[in-house]
């Protein structure tokens, strides 16, 4: 098998790769310098083609290694650079040009899988060739960024070997220790026998400590190595460990941007205001779409409990593989489910064996769960809200005056579940063009549904209602509901409903459909609720299949619902206050934290054979 070893600075490796604008890779001038887009290339180039440079300056690509420092200063004079290659070189440093091709490999697992030493110089030519492939469009990643990347990676061998060790389920099954202790000994001497022709494997004493004190102790504490030594996960008597915290592993959508990833963090605050100690890994959700960045959140599987918040479909069955996690044995496995409908599709009773227990929501939730041959435990989750980022309503074009309904969504959830276009049709059922009020629909992704989205666009045209299509952090989303007077859903079906909630918890009067998860924190008392008539899905969608049921909240209803908070608006600011009382006692995060730490304490001190 020919070698995939990619040299940076070997001027034949570098030549060998013809970049986007027709230039060998390792190619540079004086030229570049002045550029805003090739300045990178220059400092790059200098630094390869003086090996003197490379010697004093190890870890060039690092503002602390004084690279450019030089650069700025005698590297200058030698060179004679204008005032604007100086600007441009300190601009250059003060970005992180290699993160984004970090970032874009750590949530890609299709790339992890056909590249898995992507982020070490002895894989990287398979990868290098295929980010300047030019069959099609496969990422916007600038040669400058890849440049970058590749020599950050050459600099910290360390930091290469840790995070594909943290991305790579073989590595961590055949080394669970390699982290911590003589097990990075045995995984070190593993790699240098591997990659004999590889000098900088030789030179690697050790790893960068990403385990914290907790991690390596309940890690240690759960390996047992035999006089073979191999190393294998064992099943303890956890009333008699020597460390009595308790910790969680936690595995879910914590990068992208969506309910599930504050319901996520929610539960990670809930659990850790309760001394609840957290392991958290991210699981690449797979849409095309802006995400956090994920190297904070790798966590691997060291405690003996892991909480999953994962939709059973599609990728359930794949969550540790596709999240770069090897699956332990005998850990006891929580699934932590939102789910909208009454009943659950029988085919899901294959992911009975791959878990322990249930965890709901909502009584809705639960009910429909127990269908399951799983224990199922209701676990209402706590609120967790962000910092409202201020939302003017003069950008958005909100006349001064109006009273603001907002529905908020997004596309990937399913369109005919969120029923946005009932909302709009209530709205102008209720007001007439010429009244001070506005409808504000937000979605998000509406690129993930053009067709519906159309739709959406076209009804709103029709009705005079305002229709933000952005992705934004949860900032700005908490922002808009703090913007708004009303907050409005007519959904068909929720497991839970983050956005009324949060508009209780700022103390925003809600109307919702009374039917489904909602109704675990909404009732007459605190609330608007929406009659229905409780109906069948007529077509078979990706998530939702024909024959389960769910609501057809009434329009006419919803209407006067509208009219009353419209009119009656100190009447249903009182109501609200209430809301916000009670939901904040209920859903605060650490009361979350108290009921989930109770039942965790119970598995813990429970007969743990049943682990998975």
């Amino acid at each position: 098998m020919p070698s995939d070893n990619f040299d940076v600075f070997r001027k034949k490796t570098m030549a060998s790769i013809i970049d986007f604008r027709g230039r060998p890779l390792g190619e540079w001038s004086l030229a570049d310098a002045d550029s805003t887009e090739t300045c990178a290339r220059f400092v790059l180039g200098v630094l390869r083609d003086r090996p003197n440079l490379r010697r004093r300056f190890p870890d060039a690509t690092s503002v602390a290694s004084g690279y450019r420092d030089w650069l700025l200063g005698r590297g200058a004079r030698k060179f004679r650079l204008s005032p604007r290659a100086i600007s441009n070189i300190a601009a250059v440093f003060a970005q992180e040009l290699g993160k984004p091709v970090r970032e874009f490999y750590l949530h890609n697992p299709k790339l992890q899988a056909k590249y898995p030493l992507a982020l070490l110089p002895v894989g990287q030519k398979r990868f290098v060739k295929w980010l300047f492939r030019r069959d099609g469009q496969r990422h916007t990643l600038s040669i400058e960024q890849i440049l970058w990347f590749l020599h950050q990676t050459a600099e910290d061998i360390g930091a290469g070997v840790m995070e594909t060790y943290l991305l790579n389920p073989d590595w961590q099954e055949r080394f669970p220790l390699a982290l911590v202790g003589s097990g990075q000994r045995d995984f070190l001497r593993w790699l240098r026998d591997s990659f004999p022709k590889f000098a900088p494997f030789h030179r690697l004493k050790s790893l960068p400590r990403v385990l914290s004190v907790d991690e390596g102790a309940a890690l240690r504490q759960r390996i047992s190595t035999g006089g073979n030594g191999n190393a294998a996960f064992v099943t303890l008597d956890w009333k008699q460990r020597l460390d009595p915290a308790l910790g969680v592993n936690l595995l879910s959508h914590f990068c992208f941007f969506s309910g599930l990833q504050r319901a996520a963090l929610a539960t990670k605050t809930a659990l850790e205001s309760a001394d609840v100690l957290t392991s958290a890994r991210d699981m690449p959700s797979g849409v095309d779409s802006a995400v956090e960045p994920r190297e904070k959140w790798l966590g691997l599987e060291v405690y003996p409990i892991t909480i999953i918040n994962v939709s059973p479909v599609p990728y359930f069955e794949v969550c540790y593989r596709r999240s770069g996690l090897t699956r332990r044995d005998n850990v006891f496995r929580i699934a932590y489910w939102y789910w909208e409908l009454d009943g659950v599709p029988h085919e899901w009773s294959r992911f009975a064996s791959l878990i322990d227990e249930i965890w709901a929501p909502t009584p809705f939730v639960a009910q429909a769960m127990r269908a399951m041959t799983v224990p199922v435990y209701e676990m209402p989750p706590g609120v967790l809200l962000s910092k409202a980022e201020p939302i003017a309503r003069e950008a958005l074009g909100i006349p001064t005056g109006h009273f603001v309904f907002l529905f908020l969504f997004d596309m990937c959830s399913d369109f005919t579940r969120k029923n946005p276009l009932a909302v709009i049709r209530a709205f102008r059922l209720a007001f007439s063009p010429d009244e001070p009020a506005t409808l504000v629909i937000k979605v998000a992704r509406g690129y993930i549904d053009p067709v519906n989205l159309e739709r959406l666009h076209v009804a709103a045209r029709q009705n005079k209602v305002l229709v933000i299509d952005r992705l934004m952090s949860p900032n700005e989303t908490d922002g808009f509901i703090a913007m708004c007077d009303c907050f409005v859903s007519l959904h068909r079906a929720e497991g839970f409903s983050l956005g009324l909630a949060a508009a209780m918890l700022m103390g925003k009067p809600v109307i919702g459909t009374n039917y489904s998860g909602n109704l675990a924190f909404m009732n007459r008392e605190n609330s608007l609720l929406v009659d229905f008539e409780l109906v069948e899905i007529a077509e078979n969608g990706y998530v939702y299949k024909k024959g389960f049921r769910w609501a057809e909240p009434s329009e006419a209803h919803a209407a006067e619902l509208m009219r009353s908070v419209f009119e009656k608006r100190h009447e249903h600011k009182v109501r609200a206050e209430r809301a916000k009382k009670g939901i904040a006692e209920q859903f605060s995060v650490e009361k979350a934290g108290e009921r989930m730490k109770w039942r965790l304490e119970e598995v813990r001190n429970c007969d743990t054979t049943r682990a998975r």
